[in-house]
């Protein structure tokens, strides 16, 4: 497969992470030290109080950020149509055919169109009482996805917390997706120490944490079962 393109957008600073989570309501205004406003933030925070993972991922420092190359075939730059769009729509509609069908039809163009393993995963993960077929497709694009990032891995393969990849760049959003799906069923495959790994590689991903991970990763330290969202 060609390689995706991992476009450098710079580095990511630990002040403004710090100064969203506070903004946002993550994380209380009394993790920093009393101050008359003249100290940066950086500066004011106490380590102790900070809980994990938003204690490691500061302490790591600025890390690199990306945005991974988005591939959909058939999809005209000009035009705001695009077949993953339509695929979903036909979802929420109840049309799973020829949503499925436009997806499968994708993929056999390129494999590399995170977002039609992320979307088959999810269609599959929201009908069926099993969640193999979407651990499949999950898995297929994490790996794809992965072997695209692999140039950037420093630690212990797969790397996923030497840098970046905001939700806030729509074009990282099909892999974290495929990501989140795949931890999302490992929670509910009770396989509770891959989830928890894997729903804080999405953290240190994406600090802003737009998928919820440090909200699951609570539930999985106290070992409360997956259940649909009413």
């Amino acid at each position: 497969l060609r390689p995706l393109t991992l476009s450098s957008m710079g580095l990511s600073d630990p002040e403004e992470t710090l100064d969203l989570w506070i903004d946002w309501g993550q994380l209380p205004y009394d993790v920093l030290e009393e101050d008359d406003g003249t100290l940066p933030l950086l500066e004011r925070v106490k380590p102790e109080a900070l809980p994990s993972p938003y204690r490691e991922v500061l302490m790591a420092g600025p890390r690199p950020i990306y945005e991974m190359e988005q591939v959909i075939p058939g999809m005209n730059p000009d035009d705001d149509w695009d077949p993953v769009s339509e695929a979903a729509e036909l979802m929420e509609m109840g049309d799973w055919p020829t949503a499925f069908r436009i997806l499968r039809s994708l993929l056999s163009q390129d494999l590399r169109c995170l977002d039609g393993y992320s979307h088959l995963g999810s269609g599959i993960f929201d009908r069926n009482s099993s969640v193999d077929g979407a651990v499949d497709y999950y898995e297929i694009g994490v790996a794809i996805g992965d072997s695209f990032l692999h140039p950037l891995w420093q630690g212990e393969p797969p790397d996923r917390r030497s840098y970046l990849l905001p939700w806030g760049l729509i074009d990282n959003r099909p892999y974290l997706r495929c990501l989140q799906g795949l931890a999302l069923c490992r929670w509910r495959q009770n396989r509770w120490d891959d989830a928890i790994r894997l729903f804080t590689d999405l953290f240190w991903l994406d600090p802003s944490d737009r998928l919820g991970a440090v909200a699951v990763l609570s539930l999985l330290e106290s070992r409360t079962p997956w259940s649909p969202l009413p």
